[in-house]
């Protein structure tokens, strides 16, 4: 069940609609919120999708003082990719970007975002920038810094590594809409196996630059071993063929998986994962090298953190 705070029914639809889920973050949302309303670009909605809270998320919303903001309530915690396409599902912009509810942009982010997938014209769909994340012990420039400049991502670069945060991103709704927005299976990394599905059918431009101020809090997503490799596994999985078509792709992703393994205290499974990438890229040196420590995990453990 599902309840709307205003009516979302404008005459002229906003060019964007920006979707932000929370669940339990009353005490972070102000933040997220107030940097959305104060971009530079005026032109937005913003429907802010709460995941069955109960810490007062609702009056908050509900009596926020601007017209751009809907409140729309999940009754059942369903995850951020549920809630998430419930958003999406009641958007009218043209475009659609995502906010977290303890993260911040910067104030032109979307100007610059707008400005670029106009220039770029109908074969670019999707822009992304980079992202500021603050942890316990350092600073870490994501996006802008992996990508080392370039302007654009390419459809390989997709598999290799998780290099998608919605809160970067600026897409075609209906493109979105038309791959299937978020996979509710997933409760992490639900933003990359999208990306896989987008990848395909746009060219994904790179911003230089971060325009996320990322916090990582103590009640995170970031937190929790077994969920990154249930939902690496399941991902592997479900993309086997794109993934399998590209070894080195498929040994790095095994790979990954095989080390989250470890740090969960799963030898066996590392071991099996560390033996899929070797059958994909024999001459990867550190393959062999975590396989066969994995028969010492303490060892193991130690390697990985080091």
């Amino acid at each position: 069940m599902a309840e709307l705070s205003k009516p979302n029914g404008k005459d002229v639809p906003p060019l964007v609609s920006v979707v932000l889920p929370t669940f339990n973050r009353a005490h972070t949302l102000p933040g997220a919120v107030q940097s959305v309303l104060m971009q530079s670009c005026r032109d937005l909605e913003l429907i802010v999708v709460d995941d069955g809270s109960t810490d007062g998320t609702s009056e908050l919303i509900c009596n926020w003082p601007d017209e751009r903001v809907f409140y729309l309530r999940l009754e059942q915690n369903g995850g951020v990719a549920a809630a998430r396409n419930a958003g999406v599902a009641i958007a009218q912009g043209r475009y659609l970007a995502f906010q977290d509810s303890d993260d911040e942009w910067l104030l032109d982010k979307l100007q610059i975002q707008l400005d670029m997938i106009t220039t770029e014209g109908a074969e670019c769909r999707l822009v992304m920038c980079g992202i500021l994340r603050f942890g316990k012990l350092a600073i870490n420039l994501l996006h802008a810094q992996q990508f080392n400049g370039r302007d654009y991502l390419e459809y390989d670069d997709v598999f290799d590594a998780h290099c998608s945060y919605t809160q970067t991103w600026l897409v075609d709704r209906e493109l979105l809409q038309q791959t299937g927005a978020f996979d509710p299976h997933l409760r992490v990394w639900e933003d990359w196996e999208s990306l896989m599905r987008l990848a395909p059918h746009t060219r994904i431009r790179m911003v230089d630059k971060a325009l996320v101020v990322s916090g990582k809090s103590d009640d995170s997503l970031s937190v929790g071993k077994k969920q990154w490799c249930d939902a690496l596994r399941y991902i592997i999985e479900k993309h086997s063929e794109a993934i399998k078509a590209k070894p080195a792709s498929h040994a790095k992703l095994n790979y990954l998986l095989a080390r989250l393994y470890v740090s969960a205290g799963n030898p066996s499974a590392a071991r099996r994962h560390c033996w899929e990438a070797i059958k994909a890229f024999p001459v990867g040196i550190k393959h062999w090298v975590l396989f066969g420590v994995s028969f010492f995990p303490p060892l193991a453990r130690w390697l990985i953190r080091a």
